[in-house]
C-alpha cells in the first residue's frame, strides 16, 4: 500500500515563480519521488481552505470542545453552529492523521509564522485522538515525519535575532508533542537582508532541501 505525504504550504503566493518557498518545496517533492515513486501526494494550501477545512478555535468551538470533553453533553445537545464546527474541527485532524510524511513550507513573519499555520495546528490538539490527556502522563499519539522548509528574510541562524526566531522553534515543538518525528529545518534566510545574494542562496538550500527529502524518504 502507497504511503502518504501531507505537502502543508503557508504562503499566501499561488504562483511558484513568485516564491522561493514553494520553488524549495517543488524540489524537495521531486526529490522525494526519486525514492518513493509510489508515494500519495495530498497538498493543504492553508490560505485558500475554507472553514470546513481549517476552522477557527471560535466562542462555538471552544464550547462545543468543552462541552464534549468535560461537560458531559451529547453531539446532539450541541447547537447547529457548533456541530457543524465541531465536525469540521474532527475531519481537520483526521485528514492530517491519515499521513505517514508532512512537510511544511513557511516564511517567517514577524519572528513567527503565518497566523494561519497556528490556526491549522490548533486543529490537531484533539484529547483521546492526537494526544494523551492523562494528566501525568501526556504524550502524543501519532506517528511518521516531518520537514519543516522556512524561507527567511533576515538572518536568525547566527547574530541579534538568533533566539527570536519562532516559527520553526513551535511548529517543531508541537509536531514532537504530537508523537511525531521531526527532522531538522531547510532554511533559505537573509533574502531580504541581501536580495542580490538570493538566487544563490535559494539555489543551495534546494540542494540541501533534496538531500533531506531523499534522507526521509527512506524513512
Amino acid at each position: 500500500m502507497a504511503k502518504k505525504l501531507l505537502y502543508i504550504i503557508a504562503n499566501p503566493k499561488a504562483d511558484i515563480h513568485m516564491s522561493k518557498g514553494l520553488q524549495i518545496g517543488q524540489a524537495y517533492l521531486e526529490a522525494f519521488k526519486e525514492v518513493q515513486p509510489d508515494i500519495e501526494i495530498e497538498t493543504l494550501d492553508l490560505f485558500r481552505l475554507g472553514e470546513d477545512e481549517n476552522p477557527e478555535i471560535d466562542t462555538d468551538l471552544l464550547y462545543a470542545r468543552a462541552g464534549l470533553s468535560f461537560r458531559g453533553l451529547k453531539f446532539e445537545d450541541l447547537t447547529p453552529d457548533q456541530q457543524r464546527k465541531y465536525t469540521a474541527h474532527i475531519q481537520c485532524a483526521e485528514k492530517f492523521m491519515t499521513a505517514d510524511y508532512y512537510v511544511f513550507v513557511s516564511p517567517v513573519w514577524n519572528l513567527g509564522s503565518p497566523h494561519i499555520l497556528k490556526k491549522y495546528i490548533d486543529n490537531l490538539f484533539i484529547a483521546g485522538k492526537t494526544f494523551s490527556a492523562t494528566p501525568d502522563n501526556r504524550h502524543g499519539l501519532l506517528s511518521g515525519h516531518v520537514q519543516h522548509l522556512q524561507t527567511r528574510g533576515g538572518i536568525y541562524s547566527e547574530g541579534p535575532l538568533k533566539d527570536l526566531e519562532s516559527g520553526d522553534r513551535y511548529l517543531s515543538i508541537a509536531m514532537k508533542f504530537l508523537g511525531l518525528t521531526v527532522h531538522p529545518v531547510i532554511y533559505a534566510e537573509g533574502l531580504d537582508h541581501n536580495p542580490k545574494k538570493a538566487p544563490e542562496v535559494v539555489a543551495e538550500t534546494i540542494e540541501q532541501a533534496k538531500i533531506a527529502a531523499r534522507e526521509m524518504a527512506k524513512r
